[in-house]
């Protein structure tokens, strides 16, 4: 379904990010994996690599709070690329809940920009390369705590808001781009079991029965393999956080 298909992923550095990589990989796509490092994206290919030394992964560094970083981003992939055909907006800081008054203003900062303003401009960058896609998808990995009225124990304040943001712009993103056909999907997921896919027990229920790894890359699968004419836009999950 993806050969010769060009994806880029954010957040591509570890757990769910490493296992998007591969999916897209394993299936043919040249797969651009960013991390805020690059020798921590260049991790990832090795380890994609050890298990098929044909997969086509590049690694790239894209800091989503520095938008000096998100262009040069944008700027190598350009050069390697004329069309991208699927940008998965993976990458996010996490903030736990603690004392809101003491958290720093710079973290607040970082956390917000990391998942709302990073993405925006990633997609503002990238959208002339998914223009020239045949049919480009773009995929929000957003979370439950975007959900209208959820409120769990876990997630910062700053970090729901984040989350509101990028949803927020997905919706209007969706709207917008539907005139280029170019679908845009957001997933909502609680939390869940983050399996490598390199594992034994990859996809394998665990026991409180949390949502999967697995679950989620066959969801985003089943979703972006309906032909044109249908657009999935929205995913909700059950769960209890995030």
């Amino acid at each position: 379904m993806f050969a010769h298909k060009k994806v880029v992923i954010t957040g591509a550095s570890r757990d769910f990010g490493v296992a998007l990589a591969w999916n897209f990989a394993k299936q043919g796509a040249t797969v651009f994996a960013s991390a805020r490092r690059l020798q921590d994206a260049q991790k990832t290919c090795d380890q994609i690599r050890s298990h098929d030394a044909n997969a086509d992964v590049r690694p790239l560094q894209c800091d989503l709070t520095d938008p000096a970083d998100i262009r040069a981003a944008a700027a190598l992939i350009q050069e390697q690329t004329d069309s991208i055909d699927l940008l998965v907006h993976n990458g996010s800081q996490w903030l736990q809940q603690d004392d809101f008054i003491e958290t720093s203003d710079d973290k607040i900062v970082s956390v917000i920009n990391s998942g709302t303003t990073g993405p925006i401009l990633l997609t503002k960058h990238l959208l002339p390369l998914l223009q020239r896609s045949p049919g480009a998808d773009i995929v929000n990995m957003i979370s439950k705590a975007a959900e209208s009225g959820f409120v769990g124990d876990g997630p910062h304040e700053a970090f729901y808001a984040m989350k509101h943001g990028h949803a927020g712009f997905a919706d209007v993103l969706a709207h917008r781009l539907k005139k280029d056909g170019i679908r845009v999907l957001s997933l909502f997921p609680p939390d869940f079991h983050n399996t490598s896919p390199f594992d034994s027990d990859w996809g394998k229920a665990d026991d409180k029965l949390l949502l999967n790894a697995k679950n989620l890359i066959d969801t985003i699968n089943f979703a972006l393999s309906q032909p044109r004419n249908c657009t999935i836009s929205k995913i909700y999950f059950d769960g209890n956080r995030r």
